[in-house]
């Protein structure tokens, strides 16, 4: 059973050489696929990264955001791969066999969420997943990771919102860092720049789809776990 990791990545090579040193270092399942945008101006950089066997590369035109390179990873690799996630990339995982623990927290589950602490001390632990991993079920079922009218901002709060309403697991003892400007773990560039710009559009789009489309996601994600313990309950 193995874990397909989704990371889309604009103007920061030495983010993604970062992290694969630390899968290296921590990973033994997980695969890692990056998204990388045709007109980055550091695309020649990333292509002289190391690779490795578990590394899957892919270059797409006017991806329109980090939600829309997600969804389209997803796509890809929800066909096949039990259990998808998404990190930053200014994420770093340090607690070793990471990946083994998300595998076993979504495999007792079901049909369900997990997210690990990320060290991020401006609100507590635990009350918001700035990454998550979940079971590909629930992408096949919604057709989506994240709502496409989401540009950047704001998915994170959806992710958790799916989970407390259905099933979802904090893994408070495995860290994936997350490295970002506003607690002074990264220095603030265009990337980050980019997605701020997009805040006032990503709030009102998350408040639309609260209202709309929230509940209409939740059920069919309880379905699936309706579904499920159905089927368990029943085998000859």
């Amino acid at each position: 059973m193995s874990l397909a990791v989704l990371v889309p990545s604009r103007g920061r090579p030495q983010n993604i050489e970062r992290l694969i040193e630390a899968f290296d270092r921590t990973a033994s399942i997980a695969h890692l696929m990056i998204g990388l945008d045709a007109d980055d101006p550091e695309l020649e950089r990333y292509r002289q990264l190391p690779n490795r066997a578990w590394i899957h590369w892919h270059v797409a035109e006017n991806t329109r955001g980090v939600v829309a390179w997600i969804n389209l990873l997803a796509d890809l690799y929800t066909p096949l791969y039990e259990y998808v996630g998404t990190i930053g990339d200014d994420n770093v995982p340090r607690t070793r066999l990471w990946d083994e623990r998300v595998i076993e927290s979504l495999a007792r589950q079901g049909t369900g969420f997990c997210f690990a602490d990320d060290g991020y001390e401006l609100r507590p632990k635990g009350t918001l997943c700035t990454h998550v991993f979940l079971t590909a079920d629930i992408i096949r079922a919604l057709g989506y990771f994240g709502p496409p009218q989401l540009r950047h901002l704001y998915v994170d709060p959806v992710w958790m919102e799916w989970g407390q309403r259905t099933s979802i697991e904090f893994l408070g003892d495995v860290l994936i860092e997350h490295l970002h400007h506003s607690n002074g773990k990264a220095p603030l560039d265009d990337t980050y720049r980019s997605a701020d710009a997009n805040y006032r559009g990503d709030h009102d789009a998350f408040h639309e789809y609260y209202q709309n489309g929230l509940m209409a996601d939740v059920q069919k994600i309880h379905g699936l776990r309706l579904s499920q313990h159905t089927h368990l309950h029943h085998r000859p």
